[in-house]
């Protein structure tokens, strides 16, 4: 295995669309496996770095540091507001690894993930025939904020402006 995947279909989808490196590799760089090679040079000669991670001895590539962060799904869900999670997708709720998904309707989603700097990412999701767009990102949106930016995202027809929420 030669190749950097995850655990996550999704996650590695939405991160090869957006152009951003995968959260979270596979086992394949667990110090367990030291059988498997480096997707960078193909080498199976695997190190620890002062701070614990795994490291290719021979190119020096080490695991990349999450994009989003582990999240309790619950949680997000008690700050988004049952009222704004009935209005958004009806009470359907699908929790993930790093947040949750809200299915709108009509192809849209809206997504929540908790990014490292303790702050969340929202996304509205168009997803036709197998295939995902992001039709919309904030990033830096506080947990008082996120029940506003998620209900604004889940209005599909609404001119969303997207970028920072800070």
């Amino acid at each position: 295995m030669s190749e950097t995947r995850t655990t996550d279909p999704f996650d590695s989808y939405m991160a090869a669309r957006l152009g951003k490196p995968v959260a979270q590799v596979t086992a394949a760089l667990n110090a367990d496996d030291d059988d498997e090679s480096c997707p960078r040079c193909g080498t199976v000669n695997w190190g620890r770095t002062p701070d614990g991670a795994l490291e290719c001895v021979t190119c020096g590539y080490t695991e990349p540091e999450p994009e989003f962060a582990e999240a309790d799904g619950h949680e997000i869900a008690a700050q988004i507001g049952m009222g704004n999670i009935l209005a958004i997708s009806g009470g359907r709720i699908n929790v993930r690894r790093t947040g949750i998904t809200l299915p709108c309707g009509c192809g849209y989603s809206v997504t929540i993930d908790l990014a490292g700097n303790d702050t969340y990412t929202v996304r509205r999701v168009l997803t036709r025939a197998g295939k995902a767009w992001v039709k919309g990102e904030m990033t830096g949106v506080y947990c008082d904020q996120v029940g506003e930016v998620a209900y604004r995202a889940g209005m599909f027809r609404d001119e969303w402006v997207a970028g920072s929420a800070s």
